[in-house]
C-alpha cells in the first residue's frame, strides 16, 4: 500500500489516552507526518511551518514549548531539529479518566480477529482466479516491497544515530 505513514501503535495508544488540546495534537500529528511520514527520527523545519496546520501564528511558539516541557515533543537549542519523543514514560501529561487500556486492548484484539477472518476470506477470492504466472509476480513484487522497507529501516537507524539531541 502506497501512501500511508507506519506509526507505532502503542504511542498512537497513548495519543488516545493522554490529555492533549486541539492545537496540540494537530502539531504532534504535523511532527508525526514530517518525521515518520519521511522515514527520519527528526524533522527540519520552523516552528512557523506549523502554521498548516491552522494553528495561530501567535501560540506555535507557546504550544511548542508546553509539549516539550511535557517531554512530548524534542526541540534542538536552533528549533530546528524536532521530533517526538518516543519514551511514553518520560511524558508528563495527564491521562484521560475514561480511558481503560484493557478495554482498548480487548477491543484491538476484537477488531484483529475479525479483520484476520475476513482478509483469509478476501485473500482466497482474490488468489482463486491468478494463474501460477501471476501469482509468482505478486510474490516478486512483495519481496521488493520488503526489501526496500529494510532498506528504509536502515538509513531511519543510520539518521536517529547521527541526529540525537
Amino acid at each position: 500500500m502506497k501512501g500511508f505513514t507506519q506509526f507505532p501503535n502503542k504511542i498512537l495508544d497513548n495519543l488516545i489516552a493522554y490529555k492533549f488540546s486541539q492545537k496540540q495534537l494537530k502539531i504532534i500529528m504535523f511532527i508525526v507526518r514530517m518525521t515518520f511520514g519521511c522515514h527520519v527520527p527528526k524533522a527540519i523545519f520552523q516552528p512557523s511551518d506549523l502554521r498548516i496546520t491552522g494553528v495561530y501564528t501567535n501560540v506555535i511558539g507557546a504550544e511548542l514549548k508546553k509539549l516539550k516541557e511535557m517531554n512530548v515533543i524534542q526541540i534542538n537549542k536552533e528549533r530546528t531539529f524536532i521530533g517526538l519523543n518516543l519514551n511514553i514514560n518520560e511524558w508528563k501529561v495527564g491521562r484521560n479518566q475514561n480511558i481503560d487500556k484493557e478495554k482498548l486492548s480487548v477491543l484491538m484484539t476484537s477488531v484483529l480477529s475479525k479483520q484476520i477472518r475476513n482478509r483469509s476470506a478476501l485473500g482466497t477470492l482474490m488468489f482463486k482466479n491468478l494463474n501460477d504466472d501471476q501469482l509468482n509476480l505478486n510474490l516478486k513484487d512483495i519481496i521488493k516491497e520488503r526489501n526496500k522497507d529494510r532498506y528504509i529501516e536502515d538509513r531511519k537507524n543510520e539518521l536517529y544515530k547521527k541526529m540525537s539531541f
